[in-house]
């Protein structure tokens, strides 16, 4: 089970979380959702009750409005604290045992036993998912093990980490080696005919 831990700020107004530390759309249409709810909500309880209609009692439409603004609210609440903890996952420092782990994927990488490598590779990313290097060596190996689409996925998640940008020749690097082993292969499957000289 895990242990309660203190929301961060972006938590308290549903879809800030994702709009401020994700940059996402989706958290912006959340936030203006929340705000919609929230002003309707006041709106019905302070300058207009029978806003909806003069049939229903006065009280039944606030109450639902703030019925759903503190549904809103616990859900936005609970879906911004689980994103700021998956976030601090993914940028826990590595530990010793990451380390050696790393240390130990590098070595058989050089040896050239590629499937180790990888295995080695995916526990340490299981256990320190932000691990740029880590990130970096696993789309080698898929490229090197003829894994294209792998190593361009592997790629893309490590644009998203924090600390990507200090490996940013290596990933274009990379990318050029990616597009390189996909015109080989296609070349080999007949899909793409070579140029002509």
């Amino acid at each position: 089970m895990a242990s309660w831990f203190p929301p961060p700020v972006t938590s308290l107004w549903p879809g800030l979380a994702r709009l401020w530390l994700r940059g996402e759309i989706r958290g912006l249409l959340t936030a203006v959702a929340f705000t919609l709810a929230v002003n309707f909500a006041l709106i019905t309880t302070l300058v207009w009750p029978q806003l909806v209609s003069r049939q229903l009692p006065p009280w039944l439409v606030p109450t639902t409005a703030w019925i759903v603004v503190v549904w809103f609210w616990v859900a936005g609440m609970r879906a911004g604290g689980q994103l700021a903890a998956a976030i601090a996952r993914a940028n826990r420092p590595a530990d010793k045992q990451s380390f050696e782990l790393y240390r130990q994927a590098q070595l058989e990488y050089l040896k050239g036993h590629l499937l180790e490598a990888e295995s080695r590779l995916l526990t340490l990313l299981n256990r320190t998912p932000g691990d740029v290097e880590a990130r970096l060596l696993l789309a080698s190996v898929q490229r090197r093990t003829k894994r294209p689409a792998e190593a361009r996925q592997s790629l893309a998640q490590l644009a998203e980490l924090s600390g990507s940008a200090l490996w940013s020749e290596e990933v274009q690097r990379e990318l050029v080696q990616v597009k390189e082993l996909e015109r080989e292969l296609q070349l080999s499957t007949g899909i793409v005919k070579p140029k002509a000289a």
